[in-house]
């Protein structure tokens, strides 16, 4: 029997603990390491320390399987927060701190060294922020417990996708980072697959981020797409989870109840079912009620042994791609080296202007617009002006629209589809934030749409609104 991925981890804990007289230093991506020793007899230590910008700081303690660690930070920095990573782990945590209130409480699954790392995120880190913080560390010995899991029978239950969807759903993938403000840069894993949740005889995806972002004590994150012609739709996502995970045959609102276990984080272990309630799965496993220790569960197992995570490919709109982040300014994103970018800000409100540079071509005349209108609070308010917008600039609604997941970002309400002079296409996209209208225009040669679309695209991907700086009001 090949092991799985989780199997791996454990066997490689073994190999490193005969690594653990090895010394602390700087890693090669420059956190610094700080050996933890408790005083003699003592259960627990302090460290009160302070970080600035990217600065990272791993404290580094040896501890033995199935004891108990807690693990606290106290600061006044809101945007700082500790991961704990297992040993031999670099990259992903066995806990994360941002979504726990920066406590750990648990049993540790291995002998070695356990590395408590403190940083700051990055919204705070690029502005070179300072946080002072407590950080307090307790290991004592206590045990975990644990219980008999419910059988699992496979049936054929559900029908299987071909790899020519897996790029559909790595976008849409992309695309709920995105909605959650997570950078798309390397280092973000998953697990995929596939199975008819609904009965309509089309493939839903279920997929597991094993990511740093992503994992803590007690499992990672499971999102639930909806497959709708080569396409997926977020439906869901749940925390503490961890594979198997089975589609079983009974059904709650039209959609096949998922059964797996829930255990870490010192809790012990409990099997659940995780039922539809006709717009989404529980967000957290942990407080469903167990199912009858030893029964039968039918269905289909996803994520079976042998299986690895898979690295998320960083978008092509990410590559070699220039920043925009004016502190000022109530926007950032990316750019390619091929566009320039020019902002201003009136009474009228706050606008970008994206433009290809100069190479004697129709892309010259392309462009992308974002405008912010001062006072405009709601996408019904960016609609304001838009007839004379039209009409000054001859432009006429034209009815091709969009393919449904071409901008589909959560800003947007409405896409207007036009036609300009010359051969030139272009939309208008309608949308609304943090109490702020935003109005987009992308204007470009009908017959160079796919070479302007992916370029566009990349701006918007990358966009980022900063509610500190929103609402647009009059500016003097």
């Amino acid at each position: 029997m090949k092991p799985n991925f989780f199997d791996k981890f454990h066997i490689g804990l073994l190999a490193c603990f005969l690594l653990l007289t090895a010394p602390v230093s700087f890693a090669a991506d420059g956190i610094r390491a700080e050996r933890v020793h408790f005083k003699k007899g003592a259960k627990s230590a302090v460290v009160e320390a302070s970080i600035k910008g990217y600065e990272t700081v791993d404290y580094v303690l040896g501890a033995r399987a199935g004891q108990y660690m807690n693990v606290s930070l106290a600061t006044k920095h809101g945007a700082t927060y500790f991961n704990i990573l297992a040993p031999c782990q670099n990259e992903v945590a066995m806990f994360n701190g941002s979504g726990s209130q920066n406590q750990y409480e648990g049993t540790l699954p291995a002998s070695g060294d356990y590395k408590i790392r403190v940083y700051m995120m990055r919204s705070a880190a690029r502005r070179n922020e300072v946080a002072h913080y407590r950080l307090e560390m307790i290991i004592d010995g206590r045990e975990a417990t644990d219980t008999r899991a419910p059988r699992t029978e496979t049936v054929p239950a559900t029908p299987q996708a071909g790899p020519d969807l897996k790029p559909a759903l790595q976008k849409a993938i992309i695309q709920f980072m995105q909605a959650e403000k997570v950078p798309i840069d390397a280092g973000h894993t998953f697990f995929a697959d596939f199975a008819d949740l609904n009965g309509d005889s089309t493939p839903d995806a279920l997929v597991i981020l094993t990511g740093p972002y992503w994992c803590g004590t007690g499992g990672c994150t499971m999102l639930v797409f909806q497959g709708e012609d080569k396409n997926f739709n977020f439906v869901s996502s749940s925390t503490l989870v961890r594979p198997p995970v089975t589609v079983s045959e009974t059904k709650t609102e039209g959609w096949r109840d998922l059964v797996l276990t829930v255990s870490g984080g010192g809790m012990p272990a409990k099997t659940v079912a995780l039922k539809f309630d006709g717009k989404k799965y529980p967000r957290n496993p942990s407080v469903q009620s167990a199912l009858p220790a030893g029964a039968a569960t039918k269905g289909a197992v996803l994520f079976p042994e042998g299986t690895n995570p898979e690295p998320l490919p960083t978008p092509a709109s990410q590559r070699d791609l220039k920043s925009y982040d004016e502190p000022a300014m109530a926007i950032a994103t990316k750019y390619p080296d091929t566009m320039t970018v020019d902002a201003t800000c009136s009474g009228e409100g706050c606008g970008y202007f994206f433009k290809f540079k100069p190479q004697n071509s129709a892309l010259d005349q392309s462009e992308v617009h974002l405008f912010l209108p001062a006072g405009a609070k709601t996408a019904k308010d960016a609609e304001i002006g838009m007839d004379s917008l039209m009409q000054g600039n001859g432009w006429k609604t034209a009815e091709t629209a969009p393919p449904a997941s071409e901008f589909k970002y959560p800003w947007v309400k409405k896409i207007i589809p036009f036609r300009a002079e010359q051969g030139m296409n272009g939309y208008i996209i309608i949308g609304e934030i943090y109490s702020q209208g935003v109005r987009a225009v992308l204007l470009y040669p009908a017959e160079l749409y796919k070479t302007f679309m992916p370029t566009a695209k990349s701006v918007l991907d990358n966009l980022q609104f900063k509610p500190e700086k929103l609402p647009i009001t009059t500016q003097g």
